[in-house]
């Protein structure tokens, strides 16, 4: 038997990768890039090496989890219960 187990608040919730989702991408990677306030002659990197960022979701949304751990910097914990 398998059991698939979300373990922290990112696997569970998306985390705060998902603050990326409410904004439009190009605006993000000009203001990264560009317009902070220690940039100079700034650029938006074209390489192929930058991965493009995607919408983040929960992996619950992805795929079935049987369990849902939430927390943020979890304790070690033995899973041999499982």
């Amino acid at each position: 038997m398998q059991i698939l187990v979300a373990l922290g608040d990112c696997a569970v919730f998306g985390g705060i990768m998902t603050m990326r989702n409410f904004f439009n991408m190009e605006e993000a990677l000009k203001r990264a890039y560009i317009e902070t306030e220690s940039t100079v002659d700034g650029i938006i990197p074209n390489s192929e090496e930058l991965a493009k960022p995607i919408r983040t979701v929960p992996v619950g949304q992805v795929v079935k989890v049987d369990i849902h751990l939430p927390g943020c910097l979890l304790p070690p914990m033995p899973f041999t219960m499982f």
